[in-house]
């Protein structure tokens, strides 16, 4: 069964074989306005649900499928809501792991390894890290006093 996540009013669709779907829709008197994305099968899949009064929501266009990298770039922006959509639908993407890739100088390696180091130490002084390109490695120096 799908799992379904409204932002905003509910456009009543429920496609069966996603395994999920967030909308962000917008109903007026005779027509409405939106956006969804749906998951299945490893694939993001999008549809535009606005409509006039012949139609209604999803029933004027067809499910589209995403590239993630155009996704994760577009700005989609439907009543201010697009933020809200993003987020959520990123969320449900990276599930409970994500990969990360950071371009870190050495001054921030060093802060993040000096926080690692004083969850375990009383002290860290004189933190230095080098970099041995021959064999890929860091070397970290660091005097620490034991808790």
């Amino acid at each position: 069964m799908t799992k379904l996540y409204h932002l905003n009013d509910d456009p009543n669709i429920d496609e069966e074989d996603f395994d999920w779907i967030v909308t962000d829709y917008a109903k007026g008197a005779w027509e409405g306005s939106g956006f969804a994305y749906g998951f299945k099968e490893g694939k993001l899949y999008s549809i535009d649900l606005g409509h006039c009064s012949c139609y209604g929501p999803g029933d004027r266009y067809p499910w589209q499928e995403v590239n993630l990298q155009k996704y994760l770039s577009d700005n989609v922006n439907y009543d201010g809501k697009g933020l809200e959509l993003n987020l959520k639908v990123t969320e449900l993407l990276r599930g409970p792991k994500m990969i990360a890739n950071l371009t870190l100088n050495k001054d921030q390696i060093e802060d993040i390894v000096e926080k690692v180091l004083l969850e375990k130490f009383k002290s860290v002084e004189e933190l230095e890290l080098s970099y041995n390109e021959d064999d890929e490695e860091i070397q970290l120096t660091a005097t620490v006093e034991v808790q």
